[in-house]
């Protein structure tokens, strides 16, 4: 009975430092508190590849899709070298509808050329990320 007792202990013990390594209670409460959208932002804010509006900027890709209701992708082009995939896969449709008469601009710098004359600015992040349409 003793030997049963004990394993039954050790199990319950062993199952809350397993809930408490995951911060299985904090995460839980943080779903049930926050919204999807202020989730996604957070976790995408620091992450090593990504960021706001740095990296791949999903974000601010985020912040333009719920800002304008946006339910396929515009143009995106990312001027950060490194990264070379575009999160079209945020906007969840197909890539092949991608909107050419709006841009999304990610890590723009002022020693990049690009001609923001044809273009109207919808939305600019830190003079680094832009939502541009057609004029």
């Amino acid at each position: 009975m003793k030997k049963i007792n004990l394993n039954i202990l050790l199990l319950i013990v062993t199952f809350l430092v397993l809930l408490n390594q995951l911060d299985f209670l904090k995460k839980t409460y943080l779903v049930f508190t926050k919204n999807y959208d202020v989730r996604f932002q957070k976790a995408y804010a620091f992450n090593l590849f990504s960021g706001y509006c740095e990296k791949e900027s999903h974000g601010y890709i985020y912040y333009i899709k719920k800002k304008f209701n946006k339910n396929y992708p515009p143009k995106i082009i990312n001027f950060d070298k490194k990264r070379r995939k575009l999160p079209y896969w945020i906007f969840y449709k197909s890539f092949n509808n991608v909107n050419e008469n709006e841009l999304i601009l990610l890590n723009y710098n002022n020693e990049t050329e690009f001609n923001f004359d044809d273009y109207l600015i919808e939305d600019e992040h830190q003079n680094k990320c832009f939502y541009l349409k057609r004029k």
